[in-house]
């Protein structure tokens, strides 16, 4: 049986993650209003129409797992820092 691999989120970018989130939601809802209109483009400029509806989507679905992976393992390592760190003592 193989493990699964570790996801670790780029410290540079993953600040970046809420953004991506937004970003691959509105590709989503622009691709769910616009989705009546592919055979129409597909009549009139052909069937590469399907392949770019393809790779559209695939971009989408990519930019929602990163950004949704990167938030998730974010907060994880907040609570596992949160949780292994010595409680501050004050002294009076």
């Amino acid at each position: 049986m193989t493990s699964r691999a570790t996801f670790r989120p780029d410290p540079h970018t993953a600040p970046l993650a809420p953004i991506a989130l937004l970003i691959g939601a509105l590709m989503v809802v622009v691709a769910a209003t616009q989705i009546g209109h592919v055979p129409r483009w597909a009549s009139d400029y052909g069937a590469l129409v399907y392949l770019a509806a393809i790779l559209y989507l695939a971009v989408t679905s990519r930019l929602l797992w990163w950004g949704a992976q990167t938030r998730r393992q974010l907060a994880r390592t907040k609570l596992t820092a949160g949780a292994t760190q010595p409680a501050q003592q004050s002294h009076s």
